[in-house]
Formats: structure tokens, C-alpha cells, sequence
């Protein structure tokens, strides 16, 4: 009942987002500006994380992301995310898909581990590319996050362009996950 809700929801989200026109992909000086934006008001704010772990590209193709299906529009060609374009405002590192399997892979305790070299982070975090809508004044990405077997959460953070290159949060929403 939840999952078939959950792609409900997805489905009227992108519907209402698509139905305002104009969606476009950003380009990057945009994307970096709302995905900082994202992870400033989520874990700056509401997480009260000291430090990010970033999945390695904006493919919408982690674990949380991966989850929510075509919600998730996914780039022609993924993104790297490059922290020094992105500059967080907490400290951040990038992990790979290959680099989370080997510490599955390694640690029986794979989330435990991953906490343990990692403190202070609130988990893996995605960044999906960011849309454009209603001719480029407002801007839309997904966050996910991964932070063990039965802990993940994606949110769905609308920004609107106040000044050439300034971003504010206009709406954020939360999605559970299944099995979260």
C-alpha cells in the first residue's frame, strides 16, 4: 500500500512540476547553486550534520534515489560531483558506488562502518540534477539520503530564483522510503 502511495505521490509531483513548462535541465553554475542550497537548508539545518558524504554523481542512481523510480529524471550523461564547484559549507568527501561495496564488502557492520569512518555524517547523501521550471525562475533536485538497513529518506526541495545566481527555498517535502 505505501510503495504503490509513495509512486502516486511521485507521479503527481512530477506531473505538477512538468504541467508549469519550460523544464530543463540546469547548467552547472545553476545546479551547484541549488544543490548547495539543498544541503545547506538539510543538513546545515534539520540534520545538524559536522561533515557529507556524497555519492559520487548526480545520476539519481543511489540507493534513496534509485528507490523512488522515474521520479527521479536521470541525466543523459551523469555528472561528477566536483566539491570544490559544489563548496558545502561542512566538510564533504565524494564515495563511490564501488567504494561503498567494498565496505560492505570488508565490514560484516557495513552501515556501522561506514559511521565509524565517517563521523558526524548523517549518512550517504544523493544530489539529483536540477530541473528548471516556469522559465528558469524556480528550480527543482531531489536529496537522498542512506543511512542504514532501515533509515533512508529523500526530500523534494523547490527553490526559486530571487537574484541573478541567488537561490531561497520556496518548498521542501519530504518522501519516506520504504521499509524506512
Amino acid at each position: 500500500m505505501f510503495v504503490v502511495s509513495l509512486a502516486v505521490l511521485g507521479a503527481r509531483c512530477v506531473g505538477e512540476s512538468r504541467a508549469r513548462g519550460d523544464d530543463r535541465s540546469a547548467h552547472d553554475a545553476t545546479t551547484y547553486s541549488v544543490q548547495r542550497l539543498a544541503l545547506d537548508t538539510l543538513f546545515n539545518g534539520r540534520e545538524r550534520a559536522s561533515r557529507l558524504v556524497l555519492w559520487a554523481t548526480d545520476a539519481g542512481d543511489g540507493p534513496a534515489l534509485t528507490s523512488l523510480g522515474t521520479v527521479v529524471v536521470r541525466p543523459p550523461a551523469p555528472r561528477a560531483i566536483d566539491l570544490a564547484r559544489l563548496a558545502p559549507s561542512l566538510p564533504a568527501r565524494v564515495m563511490t558506488e564501488r567504494e561503498m561495496a567494498a565496505l560492505f564488502r570488508e565490514h560484516p557492520d557495513g552501515w556501522a562502518a561506514f559511521f565509524r569512518e565517517n563521523p558526524g555524517a548523517a549518512g550517504l547523501v544523493e544530489l539529483s540534477p536540477v530541473r528548471l521550471l516556469d522559465q528558469g525562475r524556480e528550480a527543482e533536485m531531489y536529496v537522498g539520503r542512506s543511512c542504514g538497513e532501515h533509515c533512508g529518506n529523500v526530500w523534494r526541495l523547490t527553490a526559486r530564483r530571487v537574484a541573478s545566481g541567488i537561490w531561497r527555498v520556496d518548498r521542501l517535502q519530504w518522501i519516506q522510503l520504504p521499509g524506512s
